[in-house]
């Protein structure tokens, strides 16, 4: 008695010469993603320029080479920027206040999530227009 395998209707129906796997279309959208990636990462040179600062305190840090950290909030309709202590509420005020900070540590600008962006804005502009030459940005995590 002699067995012969038997092959399914389905496997019949298929010939492997036949399939064509579509590479192209894989090919292209591999290249459209970076294209994509490519020109995202480009397009913000002016934020480039903006160090992103991480809050890491050392055992052994210093605190004559630690940066000056200004918060930045939103409180009754107004923003709010502090430094320790001291609440400043209107943009003068906060323009008289930088100027009489050192600027060899730095300063680092740390928003509230609440808080708008033009309120950390006005204080890096006015930071940079005062001479201060390390400016970072922190985002809103405290």
């Amino acid at each position: 008695m002699r067995l012969r395998r038997r092959r399914s209707r389905l496997a019949r129906r298929i010939n492997p010469e036949g399939i064509r796997l579509q590479i192209v279309a894989l090919v292209d959208v591999v290249l459209l993603l970076l294209l994509y990636f490519i020109m995202a990462g480009s397009i913000d040179d002016q934020e480039s320029r903006l160090a992103a600062t991480l809050a890491a305190r050392g055992a052994g840090a210093t605190t004559a080479m630690l940066p000056q950290q200004l918060l930045v909030g939103w409180s009754a309709g107004r923003p709010r920027w502090q430094m320790g202590e001291r609440t400043i509420t209107d943009r003068a005020a906060l323009r008289s206040f930088l100027a009489g900070l050192p600027r060899e540590p730095g300063l680092v600008v740390i928003p509230d999530p609440d808080a708008p962006i033009e309120a950390a804005a006005t204080a890096i502009q006015l930071a940079r227009d005062l001479g201060f030459t390390r400016i970072s940005y922190a985002s809103g995590a405290r």
